[in-house]
């Protein structure tokens, strides 16, 4: 279920309909496919800052798999 779906529009609440409500409806409307923030720059395996989106991917992906395959091993730089 998307976050939309469990919260009801103004328009909706009110169940009349008048222009007024059309107003706060399109701005519930607006509000809700605001766009988000992209992912910030990553870190590969090699240390590398990673910034283009398809490498940003392929990061997660990595860490994911690594994840769900039970190999996690998170090391932090300087943390001897």
């Amino acid at each position: 279920m998307f976050g939309w779906e469990s919260q009801s529009p103004p328009e909706a609440e009110s169940g009349n309909g008048r222009k007024s409500n059309k107003k706060d409806f399109y701005r519930y409307i607006d509000r809700k496919w605001k766009t988000r923030e992209s992912v910030g720059p990553l870190l590969n395996e090699n240390g590398d800052l990673v910034t283009w989106d398809v490498e940003k991917a392929e990061v997660l992906n990595t860490y994911l798999v690594l994840i769900f395959a039970g190999k996690t091993h998170l090391s932090r730089g300087g943390a001897g």
